[in-house]
């Protein structure tokens, strides 16, 4: 039959057609691949950022003088000062008594409630989803808290209780005490209060600085000493007494302790500029030169700060390293390798624990290089000093750190990728942009983030709490 077909001459030449191409969507690629690229992940984070601006401020204490009244609370005198002033008795110099500030800020597991410590011993418990309803509508007001107690002057830190939604503890400077509150229950005396020792005058003469609950072992507490340089352990099931004491001898006093995921690692950091670690799983160390009878659980290891910076060949060819206090320490909960740090000379960085280095580095001028004037220049040199806390967004690698020396915060990028402007190892690329600053109303000196979404809040050396957001205008139905 081929014999009566009719071929065309062109049909050898044609080049057989191709299926048509599919089209890529690029603005849905994520919703139908399920993955984020990396570089739109960081510049949609950027964007929100920026976006984030103070919504809020509430102060917390609507009398008068803006103080609690003063009150004998568990053998102490607390005295009340209306505002900063000095006093100079010729053997002592000048001596400076603060206003009250914010000395401690933290979320329950659920991000339900806000507690927050102050320096004149006051103890607030706020609902977080009332402080944004008014914050929406109104820029600074005052509101009722859902519990406000005094406990002890010089509250350190405030840590709520993972296993127990209702209890929430705080630690103060000026005694060796942990006391513990449950708010569902309509008392102002502690549920429990927990003692470094069976001995008063060491009680008395040893202060906390910071504290951390177990998730893990259930009724376990850790706290930092600030005298002594010593973490007490607590198993509330057996004593109020520590089960554990862990000592640092020779370096200096805690400022800020961190444990790990697992609780099987507590690190620490000192006000001589060391990194400290202690592993609770127990073990056996060296008795030698030890004093017979005498308890001694040493750290398994210790960084010197300055160290560490002397490896960057970068950051020592600029400035040179010398040794500041570490404020606070936190492990970063999307990436436990990174255990960020503040110091006291206002530098913020990441020090990865798999092969002790430092990773990130952001170095400001010192903030007391920007006080100017002579009026009160003494007095904002001191409130420079003030421990800052910063703290980790919950979602992504954004450090939150509070400046001293401008009402801001900064939102430090220390991502893992090439993308942080903060790493040390990168490359110096002018396109890779700048750390975020958010401006506050007032200094700012610890910050908290809300565990199940990036939103945080701060407070301030003014005794009030700042809530940030997406900046709002609202018009009324006229559009005035």
């Amino acid at each position: 039959m081929d014999q009566f077909v009719t071929r065309d001459r062109h049909a050898a030449a044609e080049v057989p057609s191709r299926e048509p191409r599919l089209i890529t969507w690029k603005h849905a690629l994520t919703e139908v691949t399920g993955r984020i690229d990396s570089s739109l992940k960081h510049a949609v984070l950027q964007t929100m950022l920026r976006s984030l601006s103070e919504i809020g401020s509430f102060p917390q204490y609507v009398d008068s003088q803006g103080l609690p009244h003063s009150r004998s609370e568990h053998g102490f005198r607390l005295h009340q000062s209306s505002s900063s002033q000095y006093v100079s008795p010729p053997f002592l110099g000048t001596r400076i008594i603060y206003r009250p500030y914010i000395s401690g800020l933290a979320f329950d597991c659920k991000g339900v409630y806000l507690a927050a410590v102050t320096n004149n011993g006051s103890l607030a418990v706020h609902d977080y989803e009332s402080l944004i309803c008014h914050a929406q509508g109104s820029k600074k007001t005052s509101m009722m808290a859902v519990m406000q107690l005094l406990v002890c002057p010089h509250l350190e830190a405030v840590a709520w209780n993972p296993q127990n939604q209702d209890e929430v503890a705080c630690v103060a400077g000026y005694v060796g005490k942990v006391f513990c509150y449950d708010i569902s229950r309509v008392s102002d005396d502690p549920s429990q209060v927990l003692k470094v020792s069976a001995n008063a005058e060491k009680v008395e003469s040893t202060g906390l600085s910071d504290l951390a609950f177990c998730k893990l072992g259930e009724k376990r507490i850790l706290a930092s000493g600030r005298k002594h340089g010593e973490i007490y352990v607590w198993d509330r099931r057996i004593n109020t007494i520590p089960q554990l004491v862990l000592s640092s001898s020779q370096h200096g006093q805690l400022n800020t302790l961190a444990l790990t995921r697992d609780e099987q690692v507590v690190y620490a950091g000192s006000s001589s500029g060391h990194f400290l670690a202690w592993d609770l799983r127990g073990g056996k160390s060296s008795t030698a030169f030890i004093t017979p009878g005498v308890v001694y659980n040493p750290p398994f290891a210790a960084w010197k700060m300055t160290t560490l910076l002397e490896q960057i060949p970068s950051l020592t060819a600029q400035t040179a390293i010398e040794m500041s206090g570490i404020q606070s320490i936190s492990l970063n909960q999307g990436c436990e390798q990174q255990l960020a740090f503040h110091l006291l000379n206002g530098w913020s960085g990441v020090l990865d624990l798999s092969g002790l280095k430092v990773t990130h580095i952001h170095c400001p001028p010192p903030p007391w290089c920007s006080v100017e004037g002579e009026g009160d220049c003494v007095l904002k040199k001191a409130v420079l000093l003030l421990r800052r806390k910063p703290t980790w967004l919950s979602a992504n690698s954004i450090y939150a750190c509070p400046s001293f020396s401008s009402s801001k915060i900064k939102l430090l990028d220390f991502d893992l990728g090439p993308s942080s402007p903060h790493t040390v190892e990168g490359t110096e690329d002018e396109a890779l942009a700048e750390h975020v600053e958010v401006s506050t109303s007032a200094p700012v000196t610890t910050c908290a983030a809300h565990p199940l979404n990036d939103q945080f809040v701060a407070g301030t050396i003014e005794a009030s709490i700042l809530v940030f957001g997406d900046k709002r205008e609202s018009t009324d139905e006229n559009g005035a």
